[in-house]
């Protein structure tokens, strides 16, 4: 249950739904501390046009301040980049400095500077107790900062599986004392990819990857669009699987389809391409379960 894109209602309903058609285990990922813009107007920007965004229309609050002009923001997935010209307290102008397409509940990153915000929003808290008392064991903690916010999130949640997501400069710059202090990781390639630079996203996976062999008990899950032609295709590319299997050569201890199994046009011809591969990985000597 993605608490970025459904709201606590939502997820009792999705729960819900969810078992009553199957007892696979659900796991609930928190927003965590991620900027989002909120209350926008859908439509693309080009090149040198003027965005103003108001204080309602960045959140969390708390990130508000912690924004400056010459601050270059990359917002969602779909291009869009933009440079901070001016700020103050009810409102940011800024010029797009790559053209992309605006939407509400997009994804925020700052790409000069570490944004500091609490690792859990007020409705990531309603979502836990609410999911608790319907009887979820299984808690994600998305944008973990460092060690200590997983310390923060074994203490509130004892007992739980919990699942820290690596998608942040900051997760990178401890990920030593990150897996001194969990035992269970998720790779997020997406937002990753916005923070380092896509570029760098093969260099931290296997920094990944040696880290948990270092450090025995714990896994690493691999995730973001693995397949993402599917979300239209009916048939992968050919780098899309070699991607999959490289990730089962590097030793990944699961692997997380997104997009193309959220929104995509052939969710189960993905899940079917994956399974397909990975019995190809084992027949070639390959021992990942």
């Amino acid at each position: 249950m993605n608490m970025s894109h459904m709201t606590v209602a939502g997820m009792v309903d999705a729960i819900d739904e969810i078992r009553r058609h199957t007892d696979v285990p659900i796991c609930v990922d928190t927003e965590g501390a991620q900027i989002r813009t909120a209350n926008v107007d859908e439509r693309d920007y080009n090149m040198d046009d003027t965005l103003v965004f108001g204080t309602e229309q960045i959140t969390p609050t708390e990130a508000w301040d912690q924004i400056r002009p010459g601050d270059t923001m990359i917002i969602g997935f779909d291009g869009l980049q933009v440079r901070v010209v001016e700020a103050d307290t009810y409102a940011m102008t800024c010029r797009c400095t790559q053209s992309g397409r605006l939407s509400p509940n997009k994804g925020v990153h700052v790409a000069e500077h570490q944004v500091t915000l609490p690792a859990l929003s007020s409705k990531d808290h309603q979502a836990i107790t609410t999911a608790r008392a319907m009887g979820i064991e299984t808690f994600a903690l998305s944008f973990t900062q460092n060690a200590q916010s997983i310390e923060q999130f074994e203490r509130l949640l004892p007992g739980h599986r919990l699942i820290y997501k690596i998608e942040t400069r900051s997760a990178m710059a401890d990920l030593d004392n990150m897996f001194r202090s969990g035992r269970q990781f998720l790779i997020d390639r997406g937002d990753l990819g916005k923070e380092i630079g896509a570029e760098q996203v093969p260099v931290a996976q296997r920094r990944v990857m040696r880290q948990r062999d270092l450090t025995p008990g714990t896994q690493v899950y691999m995730a973001t669009n693995f397949l993402e032609s599917m979300i239209t295709r009916s048939e992968p590319t050919r780098a899309e699987i070699s991607d999959v299997y490289t990730a089962l050569e590097q030793g990944a201890d699961g692997l997380v389809l997104a997009a193309e199994t959220a929104i995509g046009d052939h969710p189960m011809e993905c899940v079917r391409q994956v399974h397909r591969i990975f019995e190809v990985f084992q027949q070639n000597g390959g021992t990942a379960t």
